[in-house]
């Protein structure tokens, strides 16, 4: 049997491989619920929960091999420089792949909670289908934190730069300035001499 086109299959904490594998049949993602089981079986016994991109033409070895692995369906999140927390914040809310709210409740850590601009790093990020927004901001949060520490640790900002706030500063005036990274170095120099 092959799939005939891809479909986004959920396995929940605590489902049981004999739960799992009917699903499947009855979704005709596999075409063997005995097969499905034995190949579990041959990969450790349990299926891992998760959401899952099972694409057309899957095989039941693949199915089972994905299941019991984890080889969970992924979403690819581009944070753009240049944009405030709000409009990071309305960007990941845009963003299918994603669950949860990008506000705080109560409970979360303060560092999330309290995101100033300037506090995210830039980047591709490429989580699990179904990760909480809050938590994509977090890693985006981590990733900056460990820019600033290898910064500071090795005192690498250009003089007359004092410290990490300053860097910061610096790089959003620039941004405003240009979008043309080649023009960045010239803008920046004409604030270092002033």
């Amino acid at each position: 049997s092959v799939v005939e086109k891809s479909v986004v299959f959920t396995v929940a904490r605590g489902d049981s491989v004999s739960g799992v594998a009917n699903r499947l049949m009855k979704k005709g993602l596999i075409d063997s619920v005995q097969t499905f089981k034995m190949l579990i079986r041959a990969n450790g016994g349990t299926v891992q929960a998760g959401h899952y991109e099972i694409n057309r033409g899957a095989s039941v070895w693949r199915v089972a091999d994905m299941l019991a692995n984890g080889k969970v369906a992924q979403t690819t999140i581009l944070i753009p420089e240049g944009l405030t927390i709000r409009q990071i914040k309305n960007k990941l809310l845009q963003e299918k792949g994603l669950t949860g709210a990008v506000d705080c409740v109560t409970g979360d850590s303060r560092e999330i909670c309290n995101l100033q601009d300037g506090q995210i790093f830039p980047d591709t990020y490429t989580v699990a289908r179904g990760t909480p927004r809050l938590a994509v901001l977090d890693l985006a949060r981590k990733k900056m934190k460990s820019v600033e520490e290898k910064w500071t640790k090795t005192n690498m900002w250009p003089k007359p730069l004092k410290n990490w706030n300053e860097v910061i500063t610096l790089a959003s005036i620039v941004q405003k300035e240009t979008p043309l990274i080649r023009e960045m170095p010239v803008v920046a120099s004409v604030y270092f001499n002033r």
